[in-house]
């Protein structure tokens, strides 16, 4: 029987993702996204409420891991979504267990996982069903290299907005990036500092926050 070493759980990542952001790194549809969280199959690890809206809904890092590792038992290992369920219902009240922290294995379709509070495997074992090994720890690292490579910009689309019919449903957003500004002036309108903004938003700058603004100034002006 192979044994599965877990890997301590990554929370020195600060990023925060829209739902459209997040589903696009984690290769599952807004859809699929919005029907797991109403099933409770996914339970995130802080989901931050904001504004009502399209936009009001910010994930963070771990949330886009524990998602990366769903959708691979999902896709690659046929695990049932109410296997996932009853296992996301369990951990939630182990905050410092993610899912890509979990010592899991594979029996056919169905999978069993080390309980974090006594250390025992969870779920029926048929007897002489063998197990099957799976390791997490690279879906962390590269969700995060795909993160910072999505959220990259170049000096010359800081402080520019751009408004483009196939991008956010035509709606203006800051150039190299799929961030409405609506968004940051919602955020702003609420009481946000500017550092609050750029924490949640890293691929953001002063010079985004201060072009929203005079786009917000201009859009009056000319009503």
């Amino acid at each position: 029987m192979n044994r599965v070493k877990a890997m301590p759980a990554q929370r020195n990542v600060i990023m925060a993702f829209t739902a459209d952001q997040i589903a696009q790194l984690s290769g599952i549809t807004v859809d699929r996204l919005r029907y797991w969280e109403k099933t409770e199959a996914f339970i995130a690890e802080h989901v931050r409420k904001i504004l009502p809206g399209p936009f009001s809904r910010i994930y963070s890092f771990q949330d886009l891991v524990n998602l990366r590792v769903m959708a691979d038992l999902r896709k690659n290992h046929g695990i049932d979504l109410q296997h996932l369920r009853g296992i996301s219902h369990y951990i939630a009240n182990y905050p410092d267990y993610p899912w890509s922290s979990l010592a899991l294995r594979v029996y056919g379709t169905h999978l069993e996982f080390r309980d974090p509070a006594t250390q025992r495997w969870m779920a029926a074992d048929p007897l002489g069903q063998y197990t099957m090994e799976l390791e997490f720890e690279s879906v962390s690292r590269q969700a995060e290299q795909d993160a910072r490579d999505a959220m990259r910009r170049g000096m010359d689309q800081q402080g520019v907005i751009v408004r483009n019919r196939n991008v956010m449903s035509n709606q203006f957003v800051f150039a190299g990036t799929r961030i409405p500004v609506s968004t940051v002036l919602h955020l702003l309108n609420a009481g946000y500092e500017r550092h609050d903004i750029l924490r949640c938003y890293p691929t953001l700058s002063d010079q985004d926050i201060l072009a929203a603004i005079i786009h917000r100034d201009t859009e009056a002006a000319i009503a």
